[in-house]
């Protein structure tokens, strides 16, 4: 369970790395793909060293990463552990290893003062089931966009026409029907969907004239609302598929409250429309057919 990462920076020549994007994956970086996974959040900057909290996430691979074109330069990087609740504590040292004499019924002062009853070990019977099972819960519907006239929120208003909710009205028209922030750091756009719903595909439009180019961009589902000028943070999805100004992000499956789009570093963000659509998670049971 991954808490603390410490990124320092090199001293000389280096690159400010407060804005760097580090998280962990269950497998391998891809090269020119964002890492994807678990994302940690900046926390502090100290003396040419950055602090991310990881919150007690699990992974294989810590990795640290720059979006864009950018050169990559580290001096060292630390990864500290938290407990979780569920860590089971190691016996002390002096704990003693040899195994008991006897089991645990046959030690001279735990046998039972008189013979056990002969009763039948074989286990009860089940319980009989209800007689009316209870209705199935209704199954996500990959078609739906859940994301459709939900309330949104954008890092800052570049233009008084373009504001959040244009990203989410079901429209595509470039000169009525798009967000734009101003030039910040990390601009960021989101929307409030529900928090239950396994996200499978995410489509984010570009702006078809004097739009931003989003297949490098970040996006993800988090708890929280993302911060002025931080990034978000979260459960990042991976990057999958350009077509005719459309860009595809498969988020596997998680879940979150806030569906965001943001880049990092100091940037415009502008979108036409995002769409968000559920996928069936395993343990989601089927509906019965309407017949």
């Amino acid at each position: 369970n991954v808490g603390t990462v410490t990124v320092t920076e090199r001293s000389r020549n280096g690159v400010e790395l407060s804005g760097a994007i580090v998280g962990l994956v269950g497998s391998p970086c891809q090269q020119g793909q964002l890492c994807g996974g678990t994302l940690c959040s900046h926390t502090m900057t100290r003396s040419g060293k950055e602090d991310f909290d990881c919150g007690g996430a699990r992974g294989d691979y810590l990795y640290v990463q720059l979006s864009g074109s950018a050169q990559l330069s580290i001096s060292e990087v630390e990864v500290f552990a938290v407990a979780s609740d569920n860590d089971e504590l190691s016996p002390p040292a002096f704990a003693p290893t040899r195994a008991p004499l006897y089991p645990p019924l046959l030690h001279p002062l735990l046998r039972p003062l008189t013979s056990p009853p002969t009763t039948s070990l074989r286990p009860p019977p089940p319980s009989p089931s209800p007689s009316t099972p209870s209705p199935n819960p209704p199954a996500p519907n990959p078609t739906i966009n859940l994301a459709l006239g939900k309330p949104a929120r954008q890092s800052s208003v570049g233009h008084h026409r373009y504001t959040a909710e244009k990203a989410v009205d079901g429209g595509f028209d470039w000169k009525w029907s798009t967000i734009l922030t101003e030039t910040e750091e990390n601009p960021w756009w989101y929307v409030h969907i529900p928090s239950l719903s396994n996200v499978g595909t995410v489509t984010v439009t570009e702006r078809s004239r004097n739009g931003v180019e989003l297949s490098g961009a970040i996006v993800g589902l988090v708890g929280s609302p993302c911060q002025q000028g931080q990034l978000c943070g979260g459960t990042l999805c991976s990057h999958t598929m350009t077509r005719s100004g459309k860009e595809d992000f498969d988020c596997g499956g998680a879940r979150g409250d806030y569906l965001y789009v943001q880049l990092s570093g100091s940037a415009q963000l502008s979108i036409s429309e995002v769409e968000v659509f559920a996928v069936a998670s395993d343990n989601d049971e089927l509906s019965p057919p309407a017949f």
